[in-house]
């Protein structure tokens, strides 16, 4: 075979085998462009089914629609609050910094603590209360001047705060932790001091007023504010422990049984956990727009290739990672919905945690969702636990206000119903089934106690939420 004959083979096996390499290259990109075209319809029309899904329950994923309607100064219960809050009482002390880190916290002296910090010291140490009298009568003339504040708020209807979230009224900050805090201590030793006293009517009214605060600073729908409105009543549930079994006459028994009434219905602070819900999933979802924007238009130029590669990659996955977002928080709306904890967890479940492997593919995958999924069996749980804390602090207080009368106490949680103590009897919302609060007896003394979280009757032990209305054993 001549040389020419040889060179036209060779030539024709390498167009053959070029020709060949270029339709693969045209098929692969065409079926990535074809799989990035259905990837992204799809993540698209995930994104779309739960953007819809909520707008078919009547909400809406804009603050907007949470916030409420602007009411004038004179019936807004908030101004009062931010007042009080404006007290020289609540003023931070500038103290030194220290010259060296210290290895460990250093103890603050009894000196340097600010009043508020005293006032939740003595409210929850009846012995320290004891002890320090004088101071604690210090504390209390400090902070008259904020618990007539909030006294006054407690006869406004309205409560829109200034808070700095989308859609909110402008006007300033919601007020700190810190703050909000030390004004429900501050009105709790109010009612602790009374009843020490024996000014059982004066007793009543600074716990109303401590109720009213809490119940307000729900009124803000968003998680912060649901945890703080939870400790505000933690506060307030010790302090009524500590009132409860000192109750020996009738004075103040309409104050009481306006406190009673008002513990009793929680359709308030469901209805604000629920709005707590929607106001933390319109606020996740506008913290993803925002990160969207940054990072996917971070070069400035949408049609930059650094900005079209991005897009072209990701895009889809972030949609689909929104959607789970939507999903998740919607899940969380429809379980606050329920009226038990154990009903709410079959709608919105405990998450198992993730295998090491799979959570690493998934730090990227699912990165937002992971970013901004809150613990919802925490929050879930929270709100449970307040929501029993009420019913069973009604129920002590019923208790008490029937052993006065009677002379004795109940022998049944029925009879504080049949003598109009209670409107109906409490349910238990840890309980599947619709079972009331239950009462026991120890050492001939009363515990009226829900099963708590794991849904077990444990007879009032350590496992159950429980309040003894005559005091422990």
């Amino acid at each position: 075979m001549s040389d020419t004959v040889k060179l036209k083979k060779y030539g024709r096996a390498r167009w053959v085998w070029c020709d060949l390499a270029l339709l693969l290259i045209v098929l692969y990109y065409g079926a990535t462009a074809g799989v990035r075209i259905w990837w992204g319809k799809y993540a698209q029309a995930d994104l779309q089914t739960e953007v819809q899904a909520v707008s078919a329950a009547g909400q809406s994923l804009d603050f907007k629609s949470l916030a409420p309607p602007a009411t004038p100064d004179g019936r807004n219960a908030a101004v009062l609050y931010i007042q009080a809050l404006k007290d020289p009482f609540f003023a931070e002390p500038a103290r030194a910094p220290a010259s060296k880190p210290a290895t460990r916290p250093a103890k603050v002296r009894e000196s340097d603590k600010t009043p508020c910090e005293l006032a939740a010291e003595f409210a929850a140490d009846p012995a320290k209360r004891k002890a320090g009298a004088k101071a604690v009568r210090a504390i209390l003339q400090k902070g008259a001047a904020a618990a007539a504040l909030c006294r006054q708020a407690r006869g406004r209807p309205d409560v829109v705060w200034p808070a700095d979230l989308p859609g909110q009224p402008s006007g300033g900050d919601m007020p700190s932790v810190r703050g909000l805090a030390g004004l429900s201590n501050l009105l709790c030793l109010f009612a602790l001091d009374a009843g020490d006293s024996a000014r059982q009517a004066d007793a009543a009214g600074y716990l109303l007023d401590a109720l009213h605060l809490s119940d307000a600073i729900s009124q803000v729908p968003t998680f912060r504010n649901l945890m703080i409105a939870c400790s505000a009543d933690e506060v307030l549930f010790k302090t009524v422990r500590q009132i409860s079994p000192a109750l020996a006459t009738s004075a103040g028994r309409a104050e009481f049984e306006t406190f009673i009434r008002k513990l009793a219905d929680t359709r308030d602070i469901q209805n604000d956990f629920q709005r707590a819900c929607m106001g933390d999933r319109c606020l996740i979802n506008d913290l993803v727009g925002q990160m969207r924007v940054r990072f996917l238009d971070k070069s400035g130029d949408p049609m930059s290739s650094d900005s079209l590669s991005v897009w072209f990659l990701i895009n889809p996955a972030w949609d689909l990672d929104q959607a789970r977002v939507i999903r998740n928080a919607n899940n969380l709306v429809t379980a606050s919905c329920q009226e038990s904890y154990p009903a709410a967890l079959t709608i919105d479940p405990v998450r198992k945690p993730e295998k090491a492997g799979v959570l690493g593919l998934r730090t990227f995958t699912h990165f937002m969702s992971l970013l901004t999924q809150s613990s919802h069996e925490t929050m879930l749980g929270m709100h449970f636990s307040r929501v029993a804390h009420r019913r069973l602090t009604a129920c002590a207080l019923a208790w008490r206000l029937f052993a006065i009368d009677k002379g004795k106490p109940a022998e049944n949680l029925d009879e504080l119903v049949k003598g109009k103590y209670l409107g109906e009897l409490p349910r238990d919302p840890f309980s599947l089934q619709p079972n009331p609060l239950r009462l026991a007896f120890k050492s001939h003394k009363g515990i009226i106690y829900s099963v708590y979280s794991d849904g077990k009757d444990d007879g009032g032990d350590s496992g159950d939420l429980s309040i003894f209305p005559d005091g422990r054993p």
